[in-house]
């Protein structure tokens, strides 16, 4: 069911007790015909929640691809955001092992190497959390395998600690 929230005049803004939106609440479920339906009706779909995150970086942590695609594609929202630690939609993707996000930022000209407040790329991310595609994605676009964080640590510190198998001559990160 859809609503003709132009005949309606409901505030599109309007906050919930936590601070959310109708926009984010559509974003973090995955119902792309909603959010569709809001931002076509003029919400802002660049706001943040007062959990500091965008609707693009509800969909990137969540996996919803088609609410990624219609936001970065048909919104033009921003893949390089960034909440207040610094992480940009790439790095939540990746942190989750979101590799079909991963692919849509990056082909929307997210940053791939982009670090947050403590130096950490999305590649050392899904690197900790052991989600292989997403690793591949990222390196496919070129992410740099060299790059230390704050405490120094490599994607490959960061893969041997996690569930990615490594075979010496079959994973880039140690060719």
């Amino acid at each position: 069911m859809v609503l003709d929230l132009e005949s309606t005049g409901v505030d599109l803004e309007q906050k919930d007790s936590l601070g959310q939106q109708p926009l984010h609440y559509a974003a973090y479920s995955g119902h792309a015909d909603v959010v569709q339906v809001l931002a076509e009706a003029g919400a802002d779909f660049e706001r943040r929640s007062e959990d500091d995150w965008t609707p693009l970086e509800l969909a990137s942590y969540y996996g919803h691809d088609e609410v990624a695609k219609y936001l970065l594609e048909e919104a033009g929202a921003n893949p390089d955001t960034s909440d207040g630690s610094g992480r940009h939609p790439l790095h939540l993707a990746s942190e989750k092992g979101h590799a079909g996000v991963a692919r849509l930022l990056i082909g929307s000209g997210a940053v791939v190497d982009a670090t947050n407040k403590q130096k950490r790329t999305p590649l050392q991310y899904a690197s900790r959390y052991g989600h292989l595609a997403t690793v591949q994605v990222l390196l496919g676009a070129g992410a740099n395998v060299e790059v230390t964080d704050s405490y120094d640590y490599r994607p490959l510190h960061y893969a041997t600690r996690s569930t990615i198998y490594i075979t010496i001559g079959g994973c880039p990160m140690l060719s």
